[in-house]
């Protein structure tokens, strides 16, 4: 039977499909890993086994390529890297290939993102960098056509990968993209006009590194406002008309009527 090693731990596969993610759903389920509920699927048949994604949002590479669309064929010995999680795919004992799947990712060293028009380098250490108006973001821009929260770069998948998320749109190697896209050294990121350039290892000498986001900011949740339900005796006298009620004001008539015309003997 084959199966997936990850962290030293064997995952078998039985025939048919199974998923794999961190949700109770997933038939293989791989928690404090940065996976989605479910993640991806291994289609296993008699002759040939695929792996595919579950959801377009949902990144995963194949030997470092990230996979669109169809399910892809899988060999023995191929890597899959999903969220932080590196999976190898095997069908016999075999130590080499084992050994790929421990491989130095292309996440490691540093990465940068460079904005030439203004001399500035947005450092790509958190697992998760922001990009958009909010100053709570690492990388904020100020045109009014970029929304609050416009797109983040998340260290995953073997990688860094960009996802789009601002209304006005994001380009990519000027493609709008709206799904989430593996960075490569050298893509341009463009929002609102400005472009951003991935480059990795150290800040070239005419850049100078961007000021840290503003702290203590950040998205807050909209404040609901509720209604307070009435009292039981508020909703009994805020009903009809009673006689109670209508004396009450027939006396308060009689007496403002008295009050400005007063009798005379």
């Amino acid at each position: 039977m084959p199966w997936l090693l990850h962290a030293g731990s064997r995952l078998p596969l039985p025939e048919g499909e199974t998923v794999v993610g961190a949700g109770e759903r997933a038939q293989l389920r791989v928690a404090s890993a940065g996976l989605d509920p479910r993640h991806f699927v291994i289609d296993l048949a008699a002759d040939a086994a695929r792996v595919g994604v579950v959801h377009p949002d949902s990144v995963v590479t194949l030997n470092g390529s990230q996979l669109h669309g169809e399910p892809c064929p899988l060999a023995h010995g191929d890597v899959i890297h999903a969220g932080r999680a590196v999976f190898v795919y095997l069908e016999r004992d075999d130590a080499d290939a084992a050994a790929r799947g421990r491989p130095p990712g292309p996440e490691a060293g540093e990465a940068w993102l460079i904005d030439r028009q203004a001399g500035l380098g947005y450092a790509l250490a958190a697992d998760q960098v922001g990009i958009g108006r909010d100053p709570s973001n690492a990388v904020a821009l100020r045109a009014p056509t970029v929304s609050r929260f416009h797109a983040t770069i998340r260290r995953e998948a073997g990688g860094l990968v960009l996802h789009p998320a601002g209304s006005s749109g994001t380009r990519l190697n000027g493609a709008r993209v709206g799904t989430p896209s593996m960075l490569a050294e050298g893509d341009e990121i463009e929002i609102a006009g400005t472009v951003l350039r991935v480059q990795r290892g150290p800040l070239p000498e005419d850049i100078r590194p961007a000021p840290a986001a503003a702290p203590g900011t950040g998205p807050r949740r909209p404040t609901v406002q509720r209604m307070t339900p009435l009292s039981a005796e508020a909703t009994r006298f805020s009903g009809r008309p009673t006689l109670g009620k209508l004396l009450v004001l027939l006396v308060l008539l009689a007496a403002l009527f008295f009050w400005f015309f007063p009798r005379h003997g």
